[in-house]
């Protein structure tokens, strides 16, 4: 595809889950066995895995890259970094090798009632604890 072809006409998959470079369950198997499958559909360029960074064994499982790229990924990353996220960028060690990005989950957690507020008000959208006292009453 032409470099200076649109993101709507190469659009970029992202997939979110806790087990992306976070062995926890079935999840995890399922994430790894298509990303051959999906990278060869949409290609390495289009396609980056967002988890979290939580694992004490990550490093063996997980290669940092540059992020200097011209790149949205890269972009990105630079811009949460620079608003003082912690983000990892690299390489899942598995077959196909995608390109991820890794958050400090806890990074923010000190916030979360803030966010939970603004998910509500902004959106309706209840989070977990907000819904089970729904249903309660």
């Amino acid at each position: 595809m032409p470099e200076n072809m649109h993101l709507k006409e190469r659009p970029l998959l992202i997939e979110g889950a806790w087990e992306v470079c976070n062995q926890v369950g079935g999840i995890y198997t399922v994430i790894k066995s298509k990303i051959l499958n999906v990278l060869s559909t949409v290609g390495d360029e289009n396609y980056c895995l967002i988890g979290p960074y939580v694992s004490d064994n990550v490093s063996a499982i997980f290669e940092s890259i540059d992020d200097q790229g011209d790149d949205l990924v890269s972009k990105t990353v630079r811009s949460l970094r620079a608003k003082g996220y912690e983000v990892f960028y690299g390489r899942w060690l598995v077959s196909g090798r995608p390109r991820v990005i890794l958050f400090n989950p806890f990074n923010e957690a000190w916030k979360l009632g803030d966010i939970k507020k603004s998910y509500w008000e902004s959106h309706n959208i209840p989070l977990l604890m907000e819904m089970i006292f729904m249903i309660k009453h």
